[in-house]
């Protein structure tokens, strides 16, 4: 089943190499000039949801706007992965066979012009990829990976420490330090 399986990525990222990028306007944002942030995340496991839930509560106190997207790979979804006022979810139901997501929540969230959006993913998952390329967002953020180097406005190098945690500390750092007026 394995082999079905690894068969079915290596034609998802066939197909998602082939996509076109969204014409959008690149503009790099900061977190004190974003008021609009869409965020991308693997939803699967609570203890990340959770990780997720805080910093998202962080930005909201804020006064951003933030819709996070998160991706479900179990069938039935549990208690913590329903749509709730800030959070969607698309699930394995929601993929065609080889991963590309097919889901009205997909379409709205990739066509939100986002000022900021923030992919957490500490590894490569398809269906979350495709959100990514599909977005319309201003300024794409997430984890250095040259591979999807077309895919991001900013990468930001977390070897150092490859946990979703640090990927968001990191995140946080630089989105501060650029275009501040003091680091001009």
């Amino acid at each position: 089943m394995e082999f079905i399986e690894n068969i079915k990525r290596k034609i998802g990222f066939f197909f998602l190499n082939r996509e076109e990028l969204p014409k959008r306007t690149i503009k790099v944002s900061n977190l004190a000039q974003a008021k609009n942030i869409g965020i991308i995340y693997n939803a699967t496991e609570i203890a990340t949801y959770n990780i997720v839930r805080e910093f998202v509560k962080q930005l909201r106190d804020d006064k951003k706007q933030v819709k996070a997207l998160g991706y479900v790979d179990n069938v039935p979804a549990k208690d913590f992965q329903q749509a709730k006022l800030e959070f969607d979810f698309i699930q394995k139901t929601d993929l065609n066979w080889y991963y590309m997501p097919g889901h009205h929540v997909v379409d709205n969230f990739c066509n939100e012009p986002y000022d900021l959006l923030i992919d957490l993913s500490v590894d490569k998952v398809l269906p979350q990829l495709f959100v990514l390329t599909w977005a319309k967002a201003k300024c794409k953020i997430g984890r250095q990976d040259d591979s999807l180097e077309k895919l991001y406005d900013i990468m930001i190098n977390v070897d150092k420490k490859p946990d979703l945690k640090y990927l968001i500390e990191q995140v946080k750092h630089y989105l501060t330090i650029i275009n501040h007026p003091r680091h001009a």
